[in-house]
């Protein structure tokens, strides 16, 4: 488990997720790029909310209701910025 402070100030737990749960989380979000290089993002709404019923411990609706658009981005961005940073080291291979 992992208590994050977010700006609001309100503390959460967030649990360690499985790198198949990772990944299934970051499939469903879809990109479109138009000619003009603009980039659309798609299904992002249904990612938001599969991480959080994942990774809020078995929290329930209410308590993600509870939450507003602007702490769940935050939450969801957290997450993002962890995987892309990839705080987890690789072993060295010989």
């Amino acid at each position: 488990m992992e208590k994050i402070k977010l700006t609001s100030g309100r503390e959460i737990e967030l649990k360690e997720l499985s790198l198949e749960d990772e990944a299934n989380i970051m499939d469903i979000v879809k990109h479109k790029v138009d000619k003009d290089g603009n980039v659309e993002t798609e299904m992002f709404n249904t990612a938001l909310l599969k991480f959080l019923r994942l990774s809020l411990n078995g929290k329930g609706d209410d308590y993600i209701r509870s939450l507003s658009y602007a702490e769940r981005i935050e939450i969801y961005t957290r997450f993002q910025n962890k995987l892309m940073a990839g705080e987890k080291k690789a072993s060295s291979s010989k």
